[in-house]
């Protein structure tokens, strides 16, 4: 205890005996800052005086999906005219009954470019990379949605729980969703989907849903200049006297209506078919029926 009390308090004496207590030695004290003349230069041991340039390949650390507010926006290219479609609608057009976007602005997400797609084409290892406009865009909460596919055997069947793309030269597909950060979530079946979105609580998100879980979606919401052209200036046979948009209705006893469009990419006939879906709590999709409102005049043919 004597030689514990000297260590704590007598100072001078620790000096001469430490060695043979075994304390350790106070800290040294802390220095004061220097103070230079703000004119002056300040020479450093070994180093030039200048500073070292900014090493611009840094702005790589970025996360490679940052956005730029005032960069350009994502165009939905679902509502461009099919190639060759040539052929002047037939009929009495409809009339366009507009319906409001669920919960939300129309703006297109932001388009991240070329060189985000190429980088993240490469961490990824996908073969085909291309960004989603909305409704599935809303399943990130920056807007950025990207579908990554590679080829998949086309004598073997779509998997039951993936994303297939393509046609007779088929893609099995996953989804890349911008977290912000940096992070960049993964999502290779539908039942991963379901996880992160479940439990389902508002429209938008079931709208999101049926866009990124059934093939060929067109959300027409018919209070656009390029939905309207779409639709009264394509070639189309036209079978119904009017056309309601897009719309999503809560359910009762839990989950949402969603009615939207469907315009088959693949085989001759792409007719602008109207289908309803009911969207559940654990965000599973299930078709209830189907009308066509257009029929396809296009005569084009998609392998």
């Amino acid at each position: 205890m004597k030689r514990f009390a000297l260590c704590s308090f007598a100072v001078l004496a620790f000096a001469t005996w430490m060695a043979s207590t075994g304390c350790p030695p106070p800290p040294p004290p802390p220095r004061p800052p220097e103070v230079t003349d703000a004119g002056a230069e300040v020479a450093v041991a070994g180093a030039d005086a200048t500073p070292p340039p900014i090493d611009v390949a840094r702005r790589d650390a970025l996360p490679p999906t940052a956005l730029d507010p005032e960069g350009p926006r994502l165009r939905d290219t679902r509502f461009d005219r099919l190639p060759g479609s040539s052929a002047p609608p037939e009929g009495t057009p409809p009339v366009l009954l507009p319906t409001p976007l669920p919960d939300g602005d129309r703006a297109e997400p932001p388009d991240i470019g070329p060189a985000a797609i190429e980088a993240l084409k490469s961490r990824f290892g996908c073969q085909v990379l291309g960004q989603v406009s909305w409704p599935a865009a809303w399943l990130s909460p920056l807007g950025v949605v990207l579908e990554c596919c590679n080829p998949a055997d086309p004598r073997a069947p779509a998997p039951a729980d993936g994303f297939r793309s393509g046609c007779l030269m088929p893609f099995d597909c996953s989804w890349l969703i911008d977290e912000g950060m940096g992070a960049i979530s993964k999502l290779e079946t539908v039942t991963a989907l379901r996880q992160r979105l479940a439990p389902l609580r508002d429209a938008r998100t079931a709208l999101a849903v049926v866009d990124a879980t059934v093939r060929d979606v067109v959300p027409l919401f018919g209070d656009r200049p390029e939905e309207t052209s779409f639709v009264l200036e394509g070639s189309w046979k036209f079978v119904a006297p009017d056309i309601t948009g897009t719309r999503v209705l809560e359910r009762p006893g839990g989950g949402y209506d969603v009615t939207t469009f469907v315009v088959p990419g693949c085989g001759c006939h792409h007719d602008l078919t109207q289908v309803q879906f009911i969207v559940d709590e654990l965000a599973g999709v299930t078709e209830q029926s189907r009308t066509v409102v257009a029929e396809d005049l296009s005569s084009l043919c998609v392998d």
